[in-house]
């Protein structure tokens, strides 16, 4: 089922997950291929003793409604905001607001961020994988109120590698077209256009089938192998 596109409110939602993954990025990511955590929008430099992450934005970052006319940068005040939001005691999402519980978040300068933990904890680079939001999408939202912001939710603006093109309704599936966003800042993603059809249930994706180049997940049999239709083959992810 999907629910609003929105970093916040992604942590039990494969789903969403999938598709944010795409649309927002975060100061770092994950590398599924090398199980590590790796730049993304920024720079990292630890402290020896591991209280302080100095967190160094990229150049030419920008979000995807920048136009010629109206470029939108992704700025240190987005940060800021993406953070110390869920910092905020009527934060509506109480297992991240509990990540960051303890972690003060400064501004440097222009382009830098300082994360200072109360004690070392080396996981610290999986939590800062949050997907940043723009600040100006949501001025004048009660913080107690973000996961109802329906109207970013169902069309997102991010600063990943793809971007929100469209949601359409279909009588099988929820569809979920991205674009590739041209003035993304990190390697070069080859696929123009990605569509997501999003089941109710995997019969009624069956019936479908003809009209699918993959499958999220599927069923596994009573010795724990995938049961793979005609025409697919397996990988682990």
């Amino acid at each position: 089922e999907l629910q609003p596109l929105n970093p916040w409110f992604t942590m039990t939602n494969d789903v969403n997950r999938d598709i944010n993954t795409l649309v927002f990025s975060g100061l770092l990511k994950y590398n599924p291929e090398t199980n590590e955590i790796e730049e993304d929008l920024a720079t990292m430099q630890m402290s020896a003793d591991g209280m302080y992450y100095t967190l160094t934005l990229k150049e030419n970052l920008f979000w995807h409604d920048s136009t010629e006319l109206d470029l939108h940068p992704v700025t240190v005040e987005d940060v800021l905001f993406t953070y110390r939001t869920v910092q905020d005691k009527d934060f509506p999402n109480p297992l991240l607001h509990q990540n960051f519980q303890g972690v003060e978040v400064e501004k440097i300068d222009e382009k830098t961020v300082r994360f200072k933990l109360d004690e070392p904890y080396r996981f610290f680079p999986s939590n800062l994988t949050l997907g940043i939001l723009p600040e100006r999408s949501f001025t004048g939202i009660p913080i107690a109120m973000l996961d109802q912001t329906l109207d970013f939710g169902f069309h997102p603006v991010g600063a990943g590698p793809y971007m929100f093109k469209g949601l359409v309704q279909t009588e099988l599936s929820t569809e979920i077209t991205l674009e590739r966003f041209p003035s993304y800042a990190g390697p070069v993603h080859h696929l123009d256009s990605i569509v997501f059809r999003i089941f109710p249930d995997y019969s009624t994706l069956l019936s479908d089938l003809r009209n699918l180049h993959g499958v999220r997940l599927v069923p596994r049999n009573n010795e724990g192998n995938p049961l793979v239709p005609k025409r697919f083959r397996a990988v682990n992810y």
